[in-house]
């Protein structure tokens, strides 16, 4: 089959070749997601579509639900060919979650297939380089390739430090700046909108994502209404939705996102510099805390790692422990009820 319009949203040979023939069944990707509702864009076109019966009962897990950005197979559920069910979700190349608000185990998914996450974080008030740790660990470990945007740089608190000090912890990661205001530095985030690839933008809600989508678009799609005193954009975005740009690229935007909790991850990528030290720490297993002979500490006290990074890769990696534990017990439960 020729898939011309799917096309230009990323279909993959890959894609194709995974999407089973059937003359009842037909390949879609997710655009829109709000709850059990979801807009899907098929060859002929965008319709509305819900997961079958059988998707739910056979559902593993929260996250084997579709997703904004999955490819999914498809039936029909009318003869005017306008609503849809999904029955299958394709395996997936990138998918961006994290752990869900609250004291309860579960993991939010966010969305999928993703080629670059633009992590936002404006230079006013919402700047806080320890969330932006855990905003990297997160994207690190979705497979997709992170790039920083530092926003409403006109309202910075120091420019030359804050850029420093993010470009230190964002190792392997290019950091870029600009003005929602006057637009200064748009023009730098467009090399990174190909055609066919897929974005996402993350970040707290007010930090000029929704305005930076809206120069990739063209077109005020997501409306912004200036700022309130705090320096907030007025617009929130409340779903998650993908976007055909007139460059060709799919641009995802994202609810707003203050609390960052991780699940099972690793923090080797984004914190590389924490890993590659403590590999010629005195122990294998040096914890960096109380060790004699632990190269990490050792940088901390030469000033040449921040303390306040030891302090949150400590902190992570607690979370990530009682997060392994719980899930631990949560199964043994599971196993006892059986």
């Amino acid at each position: 089959m020729n898939y011309q319009h799917l096309s230009a949203y990323g279909l993959s040979k890959e894609i194709q070749e995974m999407a089973v023939s059937d003359d009842f069944l037909f390949l879609a990707r997710v655009t829109l997601q709000q709850r059990d509702f979801f807009l899907i864009e098929t060859e002929e076109g965008a319709i509305s579509a819900q997961v079958s019966g059988k998707f739910i009962y056979e559902a593993i897990e929260e996250t084997s639900f579709p997703v904004v950005g999955d490819w999914v197979l498809v039936k029909h559920t009318d003869d005017t060919h306008e609503k849809g069910t999904i029955v299958k979700v394709l395996p997936r190349k990138s998918f961006l979650k994290r752990k869900a608000p609250g004291p309860k185990e579960m993991i939010q998914a966010i969305a999928s297939n993703i080629d670059t996450i633009l992590i936002c974080m404006s230079m006013d008030l919402d700047f806080n380089l320890r969330r932006l740790e855990r905003y990297l660990s997160i994207v690190w470990n979705s497979g997709a390739r992170p790039v920083v945007v530092l926003t409403k740089s006109d309202l910075a608190v120091d420019y030359e430090r804050q850029l420093l000090e993010t470009e230190q912890i964002c190792l392997g990661a290019e950091v870029l700046t600009c003005s929602n205001q006057s637009e200064t530095g748009y023009d730098e985030l467009l090399p990174y909108i190909m055609s066919r690839k897929t974005y996402a933008l993350i970040g707290s809600s007010g930090v000029g994502k929704s305005s930076i989508i809206n120069y990739f678009l063209g077109e005020e799609f997501f409306a912004t209404n200036g700022l309130r005193k705090d320096h907030r954009g007025k617009h929130t975005t409340t779903s998650r939705q993908m976007v055909l740009s007139p460059y060709g690229a799919l641009v995802i935007d994202t609810p707003g996102m203050r609390e960052i909790q991780i699940e099972s991850i690793e923090l080797d990528a984004s914190f590389s510099d924490i890993e590659d030290l403590g590999k010629t720490c005195k122990f294998r297993d040096c914890t960096h805390t109380v060790e004699p002979g632990c190269s990490v500490k050792l940088a901390v006290d030469e000033k040449l790692l921040d303390s306040s990074r030891l302090k949150n890769y400590h902190k992570m990696k607690r979370e990530l422990n009682r997060t392994a534990e719980n899930t631990r017990k949560n199964l043994l439960q599971h196993k006892t009820k059986k």
